[in-house]
């Protein structure tokens, strides 16, 4: 729902509200021999209401932005016989930003406040992560926890865009943030970038700041984590250049560094550590063209990134989510006043994956013994790389009284490319098949305006 009232010249108000809920069941025997525990039912319910107040305003020179906001999500799972997790989660805060022009200086200041309210009650383990390579449900240990955890955060901001002649434009500021939760309290990023406009219309920038996040909910909550976790941190570098082509034209790159500090990560004394270092460099480049009849967009992506993964150990890993190079072209052809033709291309390199290289046996159980995977090196091997290409014809009808028609046809991975996101293992940790995205797919879609 979206209800708003323009009520002078550039001044707005809206209430805004979007809510959603989502119930699964599912009864699966898929690991009744590599991981008993985790075999049976799962019952699911989730959903959420966001409900928002904004006023934008504008006063000659000066122009706002705020909105006030709850979150109330919810979120009940029942799993395995006996395992569960009741979590509501129950946010309430505002955002507010002024803008200010003065001369030749831009000043844009601003406040965040949250209150936060997460009630949870939970008999069951820590969630499996992106980058434990060998999460077994069997084994992990289960955690009884009944309480509610209440916690305020906020920040400040304030940021100067300055343009001191024609050519150069110089940005610096400062975010400075608080946390009552643990021991978490203040921190400040600093910001600041330039910008030189050449003729013509290229332009030459460069940035560098720090940006600070709370670690993942559980990493730091007492039982599950450690409370006495540090912000995680990373410091950005960022170059830009940008050249018209021609007109309707440019072409862009952005090669950049980011140095992360203080990632929490495994720990065997605390469960988790502010210990965890990395990196991750590469480059953006991208080139777009519009006129009347022709679209197009291409972009192509280089990254290179690794991480510690253990307290105590400074080896750096391949990151779970890295992927090498990607890239896109998107392309439109109008014609005969109504028609269009578009084609969308999506490359990338293959997910990162920890090898299995061999297997045990699991006797800590007599009754039941189990095999188990060894692993090599974290995230030291690749799936597949991934390809779709989609083609699509549409076309637009006028009708009557304003009214139009609208209808495409598309085939979605035109070439039946087989693309793979995951591997499936049986019982002693052989290759019995892997799961695959979605075929060739034909699409039809039609609309009716009125």
């Amino acid at each position: 729902m979206l209800l708003g009232h323009q009520y002078s010249a550039g001044n707005y108000l809206s209430l805004e509200a979007v809510g959603a809920f989502d119930a699964l069941t599912i009864n699966s025997q898929e690991n009744i021999v590599k991981d008993p525990e985790a075999t049976g039912e799962i019952d699911a319910e989730q959903g959420f209401v966001s409900v928002g107040l904004r006023h934008q305003g504008a006063y000659g020179r000066y122009r706002t932005n705020t909105v006030a906001y709850n979150l109330y999500s919810t979120s009940r799972v029942s799993l395995f016989g006996g395992y569960y997790l009741d979590n509501v989660f129950n946010r309430t805060g505002i955002n507010h930003q002024s803008t200010l022009d003065v001369e030749r200086h831009r000043i844009i200041a601003g406040v965040e406040a949250d209150h936060l309210s997460i009630p949870l009650d939970m008999n069951i383990s820590k969630p499996p992560r992106a980058d434990d390579v060998d999460y077994d449900f069997t084994s992990a240990q289960k955690y009884r926890i009944d309480e509610t955890y209440r916690f305020t955060t906020g920040a400040l901001f304030i940021e100067d865009i300055y343009k001191p002649d024609d050519h150069w434009s110089l940005r610096y500021g400062t975010r400075v943030g608080v946390s009552d939760y643990n021991r978490l309290g203040f921190y400040a990023d600093p910001r600041v970038g330039a910008v030189y406009g050449f003729g013509g219309g290229s332009t030459l920038g460069l940035s560098m700041g720090r940006y600070t996040r709370v670690p993942t909910g559980y990493k730091i909550t007492r039982d599950l984590g450690n409370p006495d976790l540090d912000y995680e941190r990373a410091w950005h570098l960022l170059l830009r250049a940008e050249m018209p082509l021609s007109e309707g034209g440019s072409v862009s790159i952005e090669p950049f560094y980011k140095r992360y500090e203080s990632l929490a990560i495994d720990d065997n004394a605390t469960q988790f550590v502010s210990e965890g270092e990395g990196y991750a460099y590469g480059f953006d480049l991208s080139a777009k063209y519009r006129d009347d009849t022709w679209y197009f967009f291409g972009a192509y992506t280089y990254t290179s990134s690794e991480r510690e993964l253990y307290g105590g150990d400074d080896t750096l890993y391949r990151f779970y989510g890295e992927v090498p190079h990607t890239a896109q072209l998107i392309g439109s052809w109008r014609f005969a006043h109504e028609w269009a033709l578009s084609v969308l291309g999506k490359y990338n390199s293959g997910k990162p994956y920890t090898p299995v290289i061999g297997t045990y046996i699991d006797g800590s159980d007599p009754a039941n013994p189990r095999v188990r995977p060894l692993y090599g090196e974290p995230f030291s091997a690749r799936l597949d790389d991934y390809f779709t290409l989609n083609l699509k014809i549409a076309q637009q009808v006028k009708l009557a009284g304003g009214d139009r028609l609208e209808w495409s046809f598309e085939l979605m991975n035109a070439t039946n490319h087989r693309n793979i996101s995951d591997i499936l293992y049986d019982e002693n940790y052989k290759i019995r098949g892997y799961v695959e995205q979605l075929p060739l797919l034909p699409w039809l879609d039609i609309t009716y305006r009125f």
